[in-house]
């Protein structure tokens, strides 16, 4: 219910900067120039609350605390950016515009960070795999920029005996290669499980039983020679109910141990219980005639 108002509030605050916009294009600016800020700046805060909303559907509690200060810290921006537009002229706060913009800053900052983090801890991309890296290597990374960031923000006199202790030249390329590697690995992760997920697919199709096969038995109270399928069936002469069920191995992640002879999971690095592990035991032969 709180999202599908978001939503609707959030289209209606694009809405209204759209018609803002016109009028601002028509009388050349105005006070229809400061509502148009308004609409915008209100319609960027509703977007990024209702998608930290929507990175909150995980369940992670841990995730819902980050987006739940992501929400505060957008509203925090957009109240700024309005005291800005509105009454940032006036002399009464002519004086602290300084410290608004410092906190706009920070607060906008700290709020795409978060937003951030919720992106990346919305896919599952299970333990012990070269995802599950590259995931907390980015949230290493982002915390890296919103330290910057913020210090940057805050106190640049300390981010400048920062930067000194690695000089600004290798500082420099430091944060370009990091930027790189930033939206590179962000862009790859969603990829990567596509990668991943039509992998299980591919496997479990080549594995899949064919379930029209038939086993011959003979019927334990009747001994009438049928055959036994997977699921329910029954004797055709005495009807006694049978059940064939089949269980493949699977690993804790949910790959299918079909063939796999290792001693780890290929896809999450779980030891593979002996009992589960392919044997590749060899069919032996029928008696000669």
């Amino acid at each position: 219910m709180a999202r599908s108002i978001l939503l609707k509030s959030m289209l209606g605050s694009y809405l209204v900067a759209a018609l803002f916009g016109v009028i601002a294009s028509l009388t050349a600016g105005g006070s229809s120039l400061n509502f148009l800020g308004t609409s915008l700046v209100i319609a960027g805060v509703l977007t990024l609350i209702l998608i930290a909303q929507v990175l909150t559907t995980v369940g992670n509690p841990v995730l819902r605390w980050v987006m739940f200060i992501c929400s505060l810290s957008a509203v925090l921006f957009g109240a700024c950016v309005l005291l800005e537009i509105w009454l940032a002229p006036q002399s009464v706060l002519r004086s602290h515009i300084t410290t608004i913009r410092t906190v706009m800053v920070c607060s906008l900052v700290l709020s795409l960070s978060f937003l951030h983090i919720g992106y990346i801890f919305y896919w599952r991309v299970g333990t012990r795999n070269w995802l599950s890296i590259s995931r907390w290597g980015l949230l290493g990374i982002n915390l890296f920029f919103l330290f910057q960031f913020e210090l940057a923000s805050i106190d640049p006199e300390v981010f400048e005996l920062f930067t000194d202790l690695f000089g600004p030249d290798i500082y420099a390329r430091l944060i370009g290669v990091l930027i790189i590697i930033f939206f590179c690995a962000t862009a790859a992760l969603p990829l990567g499980l596509l990668v991943r997920k039509n992998r299980h697919q591919t496997h479990d199709a080549a594995a899949a039983f064919n379930t029209a096969v038939s086993l011959p038995i003979s019927c334990p109270r009747c001994g009438m020679h049928c055959g036994l399928k997977v699921g329910h069936s029954t004797c055709p002469q005495c009807k006694l109910a049978m059940e064939l069920r089949l269980e493949e191995p699977r690993c804790a992640c949910g790959y299918l141990l079909y063939r796999v002879d290792a001693k780890q999971c290929p896809e999450c690095g779980r030891s593979i219980p002996d009992y589960l592990r392919w044997a590749g035991v060899t069919p032996s032969p029928g008696p000669s005639g």
